[in-house]
């Protein structure tokens, strides 16, 4: 998932553009200050604890599989590759997933970026996944032009209803039997 190839600038203005976003319901905030302060690094390993069941990794690939580390372990495998936001509910600020940009190294001189999001269990079915990627694509507006791209397990259809609901297409050329790719390009 990693790849630099825009180098550090471009990976700088995109966090700085994405720092921190709102919608109607959420705050994504990017995690990098929090995981520089030991206090606040070990309450988000614990809230993580929660939200990081196997429920919800099931679907995700092997290098997002949780089976062989701990979280803190995780989360700097994360930290390292991606840039990361702590998803929380407006009211409370209560974390409730995550949502990961990893730039993709590839050959053409538009900017690309992965995409994946994920919820604890009492989060899905309330539209919380599809008010995350429609504010993403609203704050990532600013980087255009820029494709966001995401992929899908076949086991989880209603996150590719996601992807579509917030103006993602199907890539028939980049997408298998096991996983169904999209993309979304910003002019």
């Amino acid at each position: 998932m990693t790849g630099f190839e825009f180098g550090c600038v471009w990976s700088i203005a995109f966090t700085m553009c994405l720092r921190d976003f709102q919608t109607t319901r959420l705050i994504a905030t990017h995690w990098s200050t929090d995981l520089q302060n030991p206090d606040c690094k070990t309450r988000i390993e614990e809230e993580l604890s929660g939200i990081l069941t196997e429920a919800v990794l099931r679907a995700l690939p092997p290098a997002l599989q949780l089976r062989h580390t701990q979280i803190s372990g995780w989360m700097s495998d994360r930290d390292e590759e991606s840039d990361v936001y702590l998803v929380c509910t407006k009211g409370d600020k209560h974390p409730i997933g995550l949502l990961i940009v990893a730039l993709v190294s590839n050959e053409s001189v538009r900017k690309s970026a992965h995409i994946g999001y994920l919820f604890g269990e009492p989060y899905w079915g309330k539209g919380y996944a599809t008010e995350l990627v429609n504010g993403l694509v609203t704050s990532a507006q600013a980087l255009a032009p820029i494709t966001l791209r995401a992929g899908v397990d076949a086991t989880n259809p209603k996150s590719g209803s996601v992807l579509q609901k917030s103006g993602f297409s199907v890539d028939k050329t980049a997408s298998g039997d096991d996983t169904t790719q999209y993309f979304l390009d910003l002019i």
